[in-house]
């Protein structure tokens, strides 16, 4: 994986995080 994949997924795990822990 590139670099740029690897933000990419982190940032997606990121949204969803802040999705489901959203009150």
């Amino acid at each position: 994986m590139t670099q740029n994949s690897i933000r990419k997924a982190i940032g997606l795990m990121w949204l969803s995080f802040c999705l489901i822990f959203n009150p």
